[in-house]
């Protein structure tokens, strides 16, 4: 059974809108653990190289947490704000493990980088960072997340053509 584990936040993760300390405990359960365990190098589990595993997960965690954000939405259409973070935290992570890659950095300057991303990726995440608890920050985030489940499925279906063609050249 993982137990919390206590981390000392890189300069890359210090990101007020995400963590308030600059060490935290986290669970496996929690975003950016594992991220974190393998930059510290305590890896032993990497989902960004499993990612047709974990990714449906997390499409599927979100949709969840969309249903809370929607039962929670109060008058005029505002947003629970720790339920948008957890959305922001979860997309986050996502798109980087997408990208086979573990989340090393929180700063949307580094996001932008990434090869698979929706377009405006920067632009768009900080409009829905400035202002979460907004209705429009809700509908972008969800946006985000269902053009990315596309980018998924779209990347994974390339990668099984370049399986398939590198197994019957090689046969």
């Amino acid at each position: 059974m993982h137990d919390r584990k206590m981390f000392h936040l890189p300069e890359q993760f210090q990101n007020t809108a995400f963590f308030d300390e600059e060490s935290v405990y986290l669970h496996p359960t929690d975003f950016f653990y594992y991220d974190l365990q393998y930059l510290v190098g305590m890896d032993d589990t990497r989902p960004w190289e499993a990612s047709e595993q974990f990714l449906p997960k997390l499409f599927k965690q979100w949709k969840e947490i969309q249903t809370e954000i929607q039962r929670t939405i109060t008058k005029p259409f505002k947003m629970d704000r720790q339920k948008m973070m957890t959305g922001i935290c979860l997309y986050i992570q996502l798109l980087y493990w997408l990208n086979e890659k573990p989340v090393h950095s929180l700063q949307l300057d580094e996001i932008k980088k990434l090869d698979i991303a929706p377009v405006n990726i920067e632009d768009r995440l900080t409009f829905i960072l400035k202002k979460p608890t907004q209705y429009h920050a809700y509908i972008q985030l969800n946006e985000l997340f269902t053009e990315t489940e596309k980018l998924f499925y779209k990347h994974q279906a390339i990668k099984k053509a370049k399986q398939k063609g590198a197994s019957k050249n090689s046969g």
